[in-house]
């Protein structure tokens, strides 16, 4: 029922999404509610834990675990200030770095929405060349502050068939 609701409500699916993005975060109290458009009558008799189980499966059963591992991501980007994920990275338990990897290799098929958020969100695509930029940009640094960088970096150039020669001090 809950599925045949979101697939007809924007607002809901919105907030059932974040919600499953939150969980990943952690970032929900034990009394947290999802939607006013959802009400739990539960018993009072019925602990707290049996109810956060019954909320847990319902957004599971109606939501893309892909929000999930996008929170995961979040809290990464949050603690790191960056989204390079190594491949054997794990989040929470979670092997984060193996769905980055994925979603690295399978750029292409992903949705116009989800890969906006990635971007968003400061997603590196290619990791490898993101290290070679900023390695290029911290010798660079190095050789405006030291003769004899200035020919340590001749020479790697040189080596890797660049064509690009800095000039002399």
């Amino acid at each position: 029922m809950v599925k045949a609701l979101r697939a007809h409500d924007d607002d809901l699916a919105d907030t059932l999404d974040q919600y499953r993005t939150n969980m990943a975060k952690g970032a929900l109290d034990t009394r947290s509610f999802i939607s006013d458009k959802l009400i739990f009558d539960i018993p009072s008799s019925v602990d707290v834990e049996f109810s956060n189980a019954l909320r847990t499966v319902l957004v599971e059963a109606t939501t893309a675990s892909w929000e999930f591992w996008f929170g995961l991501l979040e809290v990464f980007y949050e603690r790191e200030g960056n989204c390079l994920v190594r491949r054997r990275h794990t989040e929470d338990g979670f092997k984060l770095g193996i769905w980055v990897k994925e979603h690295r290799r399978n750029k292409d098929s992903l949705s116009p929405d989800r890969k906006e958020r990635l971007d968003a969100l400061g997603f590196v695509w290619d990791p490898y060349t993101e290290q070679w930029e900023e390695g290029l940009s911290k010798l660079l640094k190095f050789y405006k502050s030291c003769e004899i960088a200035h020919l340590l970096l001749r020479f790697i150039l040189v080596s890797l068939r660049l064509n690009v020669i800095p000039p002399a001090h």
